[in-house]
């Protein structure tokens, strides 16, 4: 995270990983967010996704935009079902119809866990939002009560997401046959948090290994700008 990784460098990387996952050596995390991958960068890692080479891949404030969701998503709809289970694009730049294709395509590829929020490193990183309006809520909303899926959390903080846009999830998450625990932004009123969590009252929450509890960001601690906003 954070090595001044770009596109070029990016390419290289997946390509050693593919040699590797071809000799049988399984790759489990992937951790090149906060740096400026930008969209082209979005193609090696698409590679990556589609291939099925990766169980977990966390790609935020990297500058992706629409454009490099677009591919990733894409790039879901090709990977083998359940190997992807995390992933994760935090502060991207991410449009609300981007975002919307996004999280269909994590249903139907198996995704347990996809992170639409916002990095706590944001503002230092100036790394932009994503965002989800009253039309991709509703299309959210729609995706996960249409069919099972695996997607069991998603992020939806910081997105500028408010009440009305939540009770979008809230007027079909009672009827969905897999429960989603949501993680919503203090724009939200108290009382949509509280019925959305009491459908998925029964889920765990998502573990967190030590190896990715142990990664930590300098810019996390570091002195924000004047004009800088704090991220959570």
């Amino acid at each position: 995270m954070q090595t001044g990784l770009d596109a070029t460098g990016a390419v290289v990387l997946v390509d050693a990983l593919l040699a590797a996952t071809e000799n049988g050596r399984r790759v489990e995390r992937l951790f090149v967010g906060g740096n400026p991958l930008g969209a082209a960068g979005a193609v090696p890692l698409s590679a990556l996704i589609a291939e099925g080479a990766v169980d977990e891949l966390y790609a935020s404030a990297a500058g992706l935009g629409d454009a490099g969701a677009l591919r990733l998503a894409d790039a879901l709809a090709r990977a083998p079902h359940g190997r992807l289970t995390r992933l994760s694009v935090a502060s991207n730049g991410i449009g609300p119809g981007a975002a919307a294709r996004l999280v269909a395509a994590a249903t139907e590829a198996g995704v347990t866990l996809l992170d639409l929020g916002r990095v706590r490193a944001a503002a230092v990183l100036g790394a932009a939002d994503n965002r989800v309006d009253l039309a991709a809520a509703t299309d959210i909303a729609h995706t996960l009560a249409s069919a099972e899926h695996r997607l069991t959390h998603l992020v939806l903080a910081h997105t500028g997401m408010r009440s009305r846009e939540a009770h979008r999830l809230l007027d079909t998450a009672p009827r969905a046959a897999t429960a989603t625990r949501f993680v919503l932004g203090q724009s939200i009123a108290t009382s949509v948090k509280r019925r959305l969590d009491a459908l998925s009252a029964h889920l765990p929450m998502p573990s967190v290994p030590a190896d990715v509890a142990a990664v930590r960001s300098v810019h996390r601690t570091a002195p924000l700008r004047s004009d800088s906003r704090a991220g959570p």
